[in-house]
């Protein structure tokens, strides 16, 4: 595994999300009946 990553077990399946291209924002994980449906992420620019 790399470091500074973000990783979910789907089904047995070990996934790694996406992260903000910036550098800067946040993702958000869906759930439904107990299991990750969806992943959001969204960025943050700096000025």
């Amino acid at each position: 595994m790399k470091e500074s990553e973000l990783y979910i077990v789907k089904d047995g399946t070990l996934k790694l999300l996406d992260k903000p291209a910036s550098g800067f924002g946040k993702t958000v994980i869906h759930w439904q009946d107990g299991k990750p449906i969806t992943v959001e992420v969204n960025y943050t620019n700096k000025i």
